[in-house]
């Protein structure tokens, strides 16, 4: 009596592995893996000539595409593009652009690196002198907020002797990273000056440096400034909100100290932010946004090791926009860089449960073992012991092998 089940394949391990349980030779599995894996990927405003030879290519090789209604009878000058195929299919779509006019060669070159990227599970992060791996286990950021109004512990830390005391109890409870902030940025908290942020954190990074030069220390800052001031005592990476949008000179720092860059999407300055959450294609718009502030990064001469991406979580986006991110957060993975994510005691998870955010820890392992299993390398939390373990097991599953 037969039987059926649904296969669902991750990846080519997983592809090859299916097949030569089959039975099939080596040959077999070489020219058939790649049809086991599907793809969806939407090209934005392609000329007519464009579209069309999309169309008719991948329909020559059994793949299709949508586009505008319009296209067929020259009603529209230009159309979005959904394309559908295997990954064979993409290999071969790739290979017939290359003889094609219209920049065809361009776009194909675009596919295959997008191709490249998808599929890459392993990361080194360069940090000043360092290397980090990322991607066999996920990294814990600690949050250090030394500010009077952090929307979760605002307050408790403003002595500079119990920030370090509660930093060095974050790294011995596991953080791989220690964010220090000066500035809440919180949704409408007021602005401080460089001269403040610096004071706050300055001396903060210094003392967990002479505790421990090897501690690895962020400094959560969109201020050129202050960046350049808390490299200078010793910070290794530098948590940039605005994905390099709000300070000029930002890129300019970060390249000449060799640092480690954080890019995250928001929308305006924290006081602004959340009164413009309206958006046509939302994960379109936030991956334009965090395409133009890596090409800026890369532009000044920062290499793309040192980059790692922030989609947002609660800057700048409604509640569902927050849920559908950690739901889809591998199709950041188009950009080949590893990902961050920072749903830690959010308003987000407050509006599900109904509890205040200090209150929020257990939703926070949650969304932290969601975003892992979704693709997230580096977790940044503001309880570590206790997300260490949530993390462990979202690894687990993650790295579940039975082939």
């Amino acid at each position: 009596m037969f039987k059926i089940r649904k296969i669902d394949i991750a990846n080519e391990k997983e592809a090859r592995f299916q097949i030569e349980k089959i039975g099939s030779d080596q040959g077999g599995i070489a020219s058939m893996f790649r049809k086991t894996m599907t793809l969806n990927l939407k090209i934005y405003n392609l000329k007519l000539p464009q579209a069309h030879i999309l169309k008719q290519e991948m329909l020559a090789i059994g793949g299709d595409t949508a586009v505008n209604r319009a296209v067929l009878v020259g009603g529209v000058e230009r159309s979005d593009v959904l394309i559908m195929g295997t990954l064979k299919q993409y290999y071969e779509l790739c290979r017939r652009l290359l003889r094609q006019p219209f920049s065809m060669k361009k776009l194909s070159e675009e596919i295959r690196q997008i191709l490249s990227n998808i599929n890459k599970e392993k990361f080194v992060w360069k940090i000043r002198d360092r290397e980090i791996e990322i991607g066999e286990r996920t990294l814990i950021m600690g949050v250090v907020n030394v500010t009077p109004d952090s929307f979760s512990d605002g307050g408790l830390y403003t002595d500079k002797e119990k920030a370090f005391k509660h930093a060095i109890n974050l790294y011995q409870e596991g953080a791989d990273i220690l964010d220090i902030g000066g500035e809440s940025t919180r949704p409408f908290a007021e602005p401080v000056s460089a001269e403040e942020e610096i004071t706050r954190v300055v001396p903060v990074i210094e003392m967990i440096k002479n505790y421990n030069k090897d501690i690895i220390v962020s400094v959560d800052t969109y201020k050129s400034e202050t960046a350049k001031k808390a490299l200078e005592a010793g910070a290794d990476i530098v948590n940039d909100i605005s994905g390099l949008n709000f300070d000029e000179n930002m890129k300019k720092v970060v390249a000449e100290k060799r640092a480690g860059i954080i890019l995250m999407h928001t929308r305006g300055k924290p006081q602004e932010m959340q009164k413009d959450t309206e958006y046509e294609d939302f994960m379109g718009e936030v991956i334009e946004s965090l395409s133009n502030s890596i090409n800026k990064a890369v532009e000044a001469g920062i290499e793309r090791e040192r980059i790692v991406i922030d989609p947002g979580i609660g800057f700048g986006k409604k509640f569902e926009h927050n849920l559908y991110i950690l739901k889809k957060l591998k199709e950041f993975s188009i950009f080949g860089l590893p990902i961050l994510i920072g749903p830690s005691r959010k308003s987000f998870l407050g509006k599900i449960t109904g509890k205040e955010a200090h209150e929020r820890d257990d939703e926070t392992m949650v969304s932290v073992g969601i975003g892992i299993i979704s693709g997230a390398h580096i977790v940044r939390v503001h309880e570590v012991k206790r997300m260490r373990d949530a993390v462990k097991v979202a690894d687990a599953i993650r790295n579940a092998d039975i082939y």
